[in-house]
């Protein structure tokens, strides 16, 4: 358990993309901090909550000298962990995501926009633009120069959409070859078909499974890309790569549901031009320049530094 003074806590489900947003808060909120103040950011598993049936919480608070600064969660099982953890240490409690249960439980709840539709947002609701990451935010500065570099992230099947490798290795194939980028990277997901990267030409594409990187892989290559091509079903890939300052193409997918919430928040995204189709690139071989660079987690965090009181007056 942990026993550090001065730090944000993360309570993690377990699942790496719910991890991933709650790190890309609290390395923001951490960041607000003076050097000489930055808190730690410290990692619990809901599973070892759940198997000492939560009583760690009580003989944590009587470790501490002063609760965390806040608890931070995603994940639909997280949510009584959440609620009794910040009740016992005292503690600001921050979920991402739309709630599950009333978001008065919680004191903030930062929700993507399309999850709310037209639905009005709580008083202690801040609505992002999609899912929050873990993109430096140094690479959010458009001053700092881009690689001749293109990357390729892969999704797969999902509830939403199907997946095609002989249709998406066709594609790559073509975007290589009617690009002005001479090095290109592709990687794959746990969702994706175990035969998507065999059919996709070596000589063109360096190949990177999801097996063998880690967690700080795709945010350094976001870092340093110029291009990305992300697929559909991709939904946080594809608010990492609007993050990351590169041109983002969006790789088509065939759909299941046509008028799902995810979809929508993709084709708003098409539609302001932050992402660029597959089918308007073959019209153009250009990608769009977005609006302007994501930097929801470096947002959000400023925001709850003066909302938790943490902003020197």
């Amino acid at each position: 358990m942990i026993h550090v003074k001065n730090s944000l806590w993360i309570l993690s489900d377990g699942k790496l993309g719910h991890q991933n947003q709650s790190l890309g808060l609290a390395e923001a909120l951490a960041n607000q901090f003076p050097p000489e103040q930055k808190p730690r950011i410290e990692i619990t598993s809901l599973s070892g909550w759940l198997w000492q049936r939560l009583c760690q919480v009580r003989r944590a608070s009587r470790a501490f000298d002063s609760p965390p600064i806040a608890i931070i969660a995603a994940g639909h099982k997280t949510h009584l962990p959440l609620m009794r953890a910040a009740s016992k240490l005292k503690a600001p409690s921050i979920l991402l995501m739309k709630p599950s249960l009333p978001c008065k439980y919680f004191d903030h709840c930062l929700v993507p926009e399309h999850d709310l539709l037209d639905k009005t947002a709580c008083p202690n609701t801040i609505t992002t633009k999609g899912a929050l990451n873990r993109v430096p935010a140094h690479s959010q500065q458009t001053a700092i120069p881009k690689e001749n570099l293109g990357l390729v992230l892969l999704g797969g099947e999902s509830k939403e959409f199907t997946c095609d490798s002989e249709t998406l290795a066709s594609q790559l194939q073509e975007i290589a070859n009617h690009s002005d980028i001479k090095q290109w990277q592709v990687t794959d997901s746990r969702r994706s078909p175990v035969d998507l990267l065999c059919k996709i030409d070596s000589s063109l594409y360096e190949k990177f499974p999801h097996q063998e990187t880690n967690a700080d892989w795709l945010p350094s290559q976001l870092s340093s890309a110029k291009e990305v091509w992300v697929t559909r079903d991709s939904i946080s890939m594809i608010y990492e790569a609007l993050s990351s300052g590169a041109k983002v193409g969006l790789l088509p997918m065939p759909r299941k549901n046509k008028d799902s919430r995810v979809s929508r928040g993709v084709d708003e995204l098409l539609n302001d031009k932050f992402l660029t189709s597959f089918e308007e690139w073959q019209q153009t071989r250009q990608l769009h320049t977005a609006p302007h660079i994501l930097s929801e987690a470096s947002r959000c965090a400023e925001l709850l530094y003066e909302k938790l009181a943490l902003k020197p007056s």
